[in-house]
Parts: structure tokens; C-alpha cells; sequence
């Protein structure tokens, strides 16, 4: 399982990813509510952040070997979210 969300220039990024247990295909994934922040590259400090990208939105994708990938899009900006997804053999 991952997480990724769009953050602003810096384009989209994985911000959490976690193993499913195999046993009991359980998992547990948190992901920041809070919108990212982005600074430009500098040698020179301080550097300046500033907010990109929309609190609490992202993709998830489930994947595993021989089964057809899913993906979903989550706002966890109004509440928590539980992704139960079952995976299809290919």
C-alpha cells in the first residue's frame, strides 16, 4: 500500500507506503492531514516554505504480484478513512 498526493511544483510524491501483512492482509498507513509545505533549494538559509498541494488529498494504490493493481483518490481533510480493497488475479 502507498500514499502519494500532488505537491505543488515538486509534482506528485510517495508520502507513506507500508507492507500488508500476508497472514491477515491487515495494514495500517498514516498519512499527514496538514497541507505540504515547499521550499526552493538554497544553499543560503533561512529557507522560506510556503504551502503546495491540498491538506489531507491523496491516491492510494494496492499492488501485489499477479493481481490487477487498484487505486483510489481519499480527502482525509473531514475525517479518517478505511480502505478495505480486495485485489483481483490477473
Amino acid at each position: 500500500m502507498r500514499g502519494r498526493q500532488a505537491v505543488g511544483s515538486a509534482g506528485e510524491l510517495e508520502v507513506g507506503r507500508v507492507n500488508v501483512n500476508a497472514g491477515t492482509g491487515g495494514y495500517l498507513l498514516s498519512l499527514p492531514i496538514v497541507q505540504p509545505r515547499l521550499a526552493a533549494y538554497s544553499t543560503r538559509l533561512p529557507l522560506s516554505f510556503s504551502g503546495a498541494g491540498t491538506a489531507g488529498r491523496y491516491l492510494l494504490d494496492a499492488t501485489a504480484d499477479g493481481y490487477q493493481p487498484r487505486q483510489d483518490a481519499i480527502d482525509l481533510a473531514s475525517s479518517s478513512f478505511t480502505w478495505n480493497v480486495t485485489l483481483s488475479r490477473q
